[in-house]
């Protein structure tokens, strides 16, 4: 499959579109990506085939060759010996899609740090860099990467080193913080800016008096981090933030809407999945956007009892497969914010329910073996107090009135009507 001058390969059918708008983010309409599904293919560039070959060819030069003599006994081997001399010239297809600049286009690139020992996990870090954000309340352009970097097209107004943020953690949907929300310390320093237009030029090899940029590492990285922007933010899109910056997205997607997907069932409740990773890179004469196929490993998306049966195992290695697990709690009422979004609410899976847990409660949970429904009771208090126990969630004790409450088996307590509730009893 060829897009724009780019050979894919890979078994089944694929809508490409869809993987163009995964993968190729669009930085307010300043950087453009040269290929698109259905254009006739292009012959190479001739300005860049005239640059690649100027570059060789004087690196096969008499002169280069002396340069190439090193007393130090140490070989160094030829660019291409006898380049073009021989041979039928064909097109050769890459992985790679070049990346045009607006003219006069500037790249201010900010450092983000978020203060504290412990640091947040990686999607809390995305949420708090999105509420920064909502902080900032910017008019220009911006992107970034939701981990350490913040590019805009011009300097953020009243921030000429560094500015800290007290940021109060809040949920995605939740129109104010928890009472007892986390503030977080955020730092936004200025690191740099680079004009694309002097990068373009200095990768001109012809232009041999244009000096490289301060910092290449940082150029690259606040490209990156533009076009990670994108897809990072998108809905429908699993994003695998790595702290290299090198991000695998996933779509999620099981029906691209012609009868394919990216799916692979393995069997036991996983499945791999087809997904793409993209890094920028500079080229001769050009920005040029990489990208490679890559696959992952997810929980199949379905009811929680019926993944319990798919995993087919006991209790113990059930524990382990479902910690850190999120999952949608059907049995409770989709929440809805202000403005009429609806958002479901989503849980962390920590374990099943063991002898040892809440040992230090006046009132501990009863677990007669690990996990079971049946099997697992907790203080219920009576009407007009907590409905789920009389200790706070760490173990701390309420001031609660305890005269009244009993134990219930959490069955027994899902089973009183209020609740839509499928159940697997083991």
């Amino acid at each position: 499959m060829t897009l724009g001058g780019v050979q894919w390969k890979y078994s089944g059918k694929s809508n490409m579109n869809s993987i163009i708008d995964m993968c190729f983010a669009v930085f307010a309409d300043l950087f453009v990506l040269s290929n698109r599904e259905g254009l006739p293919v292009p012959p190479p560039t001739p300005i860049i085939t005239r640059m690649e070959d100027g570059l060789t060819k004087a690196g096969n030069s008499l002169a280069a060759k002396m340069d190439q003599v090193r007393l130090d006994g140490k070989i160094v081997l030829p660019l291409r010996p006898g380049y073009g001399t021989q041979g039928k010239a064909i097109v050769v297809y890459a992985n790679y899609f070049q990346i045009f600049a607006k003219d006069k286009l500037q790249i201010h690139k900010y450092n983000v740090t978020i203060g504290g020992n412990a640091q947040p996990s990686q999607a809390k870090r995305k949420r708090i860099i999105s509420l920064l954000m909502e902080d900032l309340n910017l008019q220009i352009p911006y992107r970034t990467n939701f981990r350490d970097i913040l590019c805009t097209t011009a300097p953020i107004p009243d921030i000429k080193t560094s500015v800290q943020k007290k940021i109060t953690y809040r949920a995605d949907g939740e129109d104010q913080p928890k009472p007892n929300a986390v503030v977080y310390d955020v730092t936004l320093t200025y690191d740099d800016h680079f004009v694309v237009a002097d990068l373009l030029a200095y990768l001109d090899p012809s232009n041999t008096n244009i000096p490289a940029p301060a910092d290449t590492e940082k150029v690259v990285q606040a490209l990156n981090a533009i076009f990670n922007h994108d897809p990072s933010d998108r809905g429908g899109i699993a994003a695998v933030i790595s702290k290299t910056g090198l991000n695998k997205y996933f779509s999620m997607a099981h029906n691209n809407g012609d009868g394919s997907g990216t799916f692979t069932a393995l069997g036991n409740g996983i499945e791999a999945m087809r997904g793409f990773i993209k890094s920028v890179r500079l080229g001769t004469g050009r920005l040029l956007l990489n990208v490679n196929v890559t696959s992952g490993v997810f929980v199949q998306p379905c009811r929680l009892d019926k993944l319990m049966d798919r995993f087919n195992v006991n209790l113990y290695q059930l524990e382990k497969k479902l910690k850190r697990l999120r999952v949608t709690r059907t049995h409770l009422k989709p929440k809805k914010n202000k403005s009429g979004r609806v958002f479901p609410s989503v849980a962390t899976i920590w374990g099943l329910a063991n002898k040892s847990d809440g040992a230090s409660l006046e009132h501990p949970p009863q677990v007669v073996t690990h996990g079971g429904p049946k099997n697992v009771s907790f203080w219920l208090r009576p009407p007009g107090s907590s409905s789920l126990g009389s200790e706070s969630e760490k173990g701390k004790k309420s001031p609660a009135v305890t005269s009244g409450g009993r134990y219930i088996t959490v069955y027994d307590y899902f089973m009183r009507g209020t609740f839509r509730i499928i159940w697997n009893k083991q």
